[in-house]
């Protein structure tokens, strides 16, 4: 028995899946093109939004950085220079000029120092045989300092040394901290009524007040960030460190470039293998005070410095996922229109193809692509078939 015309040359079944199949579905194909295609621009997107990013973040920072080096520097070298000047200043006072050589009046013009600067631990005129002549400090008087590098230094012009710790004097000042130990020597020379040499004016001045200065130009916000401010005076001495990027000692002063760039901005390799974006300055001091060649050094982790590139990267990221996404979607809905639309005929076609004579292809009303194609091929069917269907007999005649 013949079996019936729908169920001749039926294809074989095929798995759920092969409408994904590109190589099976117009679908699949649609999806492969439009995925690619918006996977590729987000990528495409993402990489060269961090690249522009990254460039003007690192010129911005990398000026930002040197700034904040050259403002710390800066205004600690005017400070010192400010209290060089009172130093100065009082040292040209007749009581103390007078008092350099035998006479105890000064005492009221170096406590009148003391007041107004606060900062000063101690203020002590010397004679020319190195002995406290007057003191802001009653146990230092007929004292033999003539041993010390600021004395020794500062009979012809003024002097201004390194950082060193006093504790005694840190002690008789109520001082605990470790900073507060710290002790800035400034000497000027003092000259006699005669005007020939008298002796030496000097202050050992408290060094917690750059802690102050630092704080007014790096705010606590910038500083937990981990970004931190060291102040160097040699390769390994640190005179100060605001101790906020997580380390438990500085890392040494960074290979700088030629000595006559005194500031700049660079990507520092530490010996401990971290990377930071570091900016510097070198002391210049502040006009006749010159300063002592300290380097003021700005760091920060570079991961902190590049975030907001990760950030707009991950945003473009979510965003591009997003909108292929969407994309996806769309292109699976107007794909599978047309693939209905292709499989209708592709099916009428097959029911032609197994005999089905009252089979018609689909019209479409429209007259995009799709519609012409079926018009041209139901009325090519319509003309084989009516090439293929005989005459009818003629009839009897009567």
């Amino acid at each position: 028995m013949e079996r019936p015309l729908s169920h001749r040359s039926l294809p074989p079944p095929r798995d759920w899946w092969w409408v994904f199949d590109p190589r099976l579905s117009v679908r699949g194909r649609a999806l492969l093109w439009v995925m690619g295609a918006a996977a590729a621009f987000t990528l495409l997107t993402t990489w060269l939004a961090g690249r522009l990013v990254h460039r003007s973040l690192e010129q911005q920072a990398g000026q930002y950085f040197e700034f904040l080096a050259v403002q710390v520097g800066d205004k600690i070298d005017r400070a010192l220079y400010e209290r060089y000047r009172e130093l100065q200043f009082v040292a040209s006072l007749d009581p103390v000029r007078q008092a350099s050589v035998g006479q105890a009046d000064a005492h009221p013009a170096l406590n009148a120092l003391l007041a107004t600067s606060p900062d000063a631990g101690w203020v002590g005129l010397l004679g020319l045989d190195g002995r406290v002549r007057a003191s802001t400090t009653s146990g230092l008087l007929n004292t033999d300092l003539s041993d010390r590098t600021w004395f020794r230094n500062a009979q012809e012009r003024p002097f201004a040394g390194g950082l060193r710790d006093i504790p005694e004097l840190a002690r008789a000042l109520g001082a605990t901290d470790s900073d507060s130990i710290r002790f800035f020597d400034l000497a000027v020379p003092v000259a006699a009524p005669n005007g020939r040499p008298g002796g030496v004016l000097a202050a050992h001045v408290r060094w917690d007040w750059a802690k102050n200065v630092q704080l007014s130009v790096v705010a606590e916000p910038a500083l937990r960030e981990r970004m931190a401010v060291t102040i160097y005076s040699g390769p390994n001495e640190v005179v100060l460190d605001s101790e906020s990027s997580g380390w438990s000692a500085p890392p040494t002063v960074p290979t700088l470039p030629e000595a006559r760039r005194f500031r700049g901005s660079m990507i520092e390799l530490t010996p401990e293998g971290v990377k930071y974006f570091t900016g510097y300055a070198r002391s210049r001091g502040f006009r006749e005070y010159r300063g002592l060649g300290w380097v003021t050094v700005v760091r920060q982790p570079l991961d902190r410095v590049f975030a907001p590139v990760r950030e707009l990267q991950r945003s473009i990221f979510g965003w591009g996922l997003a909108f292929t996404g969407i994309l996806t979607l769309g292109t699976w809905i107007i794909s599978g229109r047309t693939a209905r639309r292709l499989n209708a005929m592709a099916a009428a076609a097959e029911r032609l193809r197994e005999g089905d004579v009252l089979t018609v292809l689909p019209r479409p009303r429209s007259h995009d692509e799709y519609g012409r194609m079926c018009g041209s091929v139901g009325a090519l069917v319509e003309e084989l078939r009516a090439a293929n269907t005989p005459p009818p007999p003629p009839l009897p005649r009567s």
